[in-house]
């Protein structure tokens, strides 16, 4: 079994992290690992920048849905080993070898502690701990996603009837099946949700969501 990658990234209007991103890892990965960008519809020049990129594939969703941009991804994903990852994040330069290691420790499914990149209050330092810990702070897409193909297709892929939460239905429906391990490593995540909007009210929607979960699906329209 090999322990090549397939970096799924997805996207909308996403040009000005993906300048940061895609060089990072590009310095950061295997000559055998892929980029995929699974585009929602960006109207910037987001196109234009990955053509620079030889290594880095492209794909167009007709939807702009991060559950089906992901499962796009994935359906066209070459390699073994499948790590999901948001845009506007950074994750460990040893992040290849972290996760390699988990998954031959016998861990199936995780991703990164997370260290929120304008962490300067209290809330956001808690929101950054307590993603280190197990709990109801884990399965969100900020801390990415390692999973081997053969496994994410057995969890039933991201359920496309999701509009909003797909990574946290993913964690709650296969965290029994496949266990979910934290690696402890920063994982570097934008903090432009919770400064455009407020502590509070971010988590208070996570919450809402996951509760959500029990009677109804949040459907794409």
């Amino acid at each position: 079994m090999n322990n090549n990658f397939s970096i799924i990234i997805p996207v909308i209007n996403e040009e000005l992290n993906l300048i940061k991103l895609l060089p990072f890892l590009l310095n950061n990965i295997d000559s055998r690992d892929e980029i995929i960008i699974v585009d929602g519809g960006s109207s910037d020049n987001t196109q234009t920048l990955i053509k620079k990129y030889s290594k880095v594939r492209y794909y167009h969703s007709d939807k702009c849905s991060r559950a089906i941009q992901l499962n796009i991804g994935a359906n066209n994903a070459i390699n073994n080993i499948l790590y999901f990852l948001h845009a506007d994040t950074l994750p460990p330069e040893n992040f290849r070898n972290k996760i390699i290691d988990a998954l031959n420790h016998g861990h199936r499914m995780g991703g990164f502690k997370m260290n929120l990149d304008q962490a300067n209050s209290k809330l956001l330092v808690i929101n950054s701990y307590f993603s280190g810990k197990k709990g109801v702070f884990n399965g969100g897409g900020d801390q990415s996603l390692f999973i081997r193909k053969s496994d994410f297709y057995e969890g039933g892929k991201y359920d496309e009837r999701f509009c909003i939460m797909e990574d946290f239905n993913f964690y709650l429906r296969n965290k029994g099946r496949f266990g979910y391990h934290i690696i402890q490593e920063d994982i570097l995540v934008s903090s432009r949700k919770y400064i455009n909007n407020s502590w509070l009210k971010v988590n208070f929607i996570n919450a809402i969501a996951l509760l959500r979960f029990s009677w109804d699906t949040p459907r794409i329209k």
